[in-house]
């Protein structure tokens, strides 16, 4: 990331799903403002979520 201009003391970071395990255990970019949620499910049920808000939005 930071080869991207990305500073992780400035850009909130949050690793997702599979890969944030990964990327916990074996990344090389660390700091205060990285979050790994390891839950290999979290993807689909935020996605899960925004389609229940959008189906909300339609109904009123």
């Amino acid at each position: 990331m930071k080869e991207h201009g990305f500073d992780p003391e400035m850009t909130p970071v949050v690793y997702v799903g599979g890969g944030a395990g990964v990327m916990k255990r074996f990344g090389s970019v660390t700091g205060r403002h990285i979050m790994h949620i390891e839950d290999v499910k979290a993807n689909a049920l935020g996605y899960e979520y925004l389609a229940h808000q959008q189906l909300k939005r339609k109904q009123l």
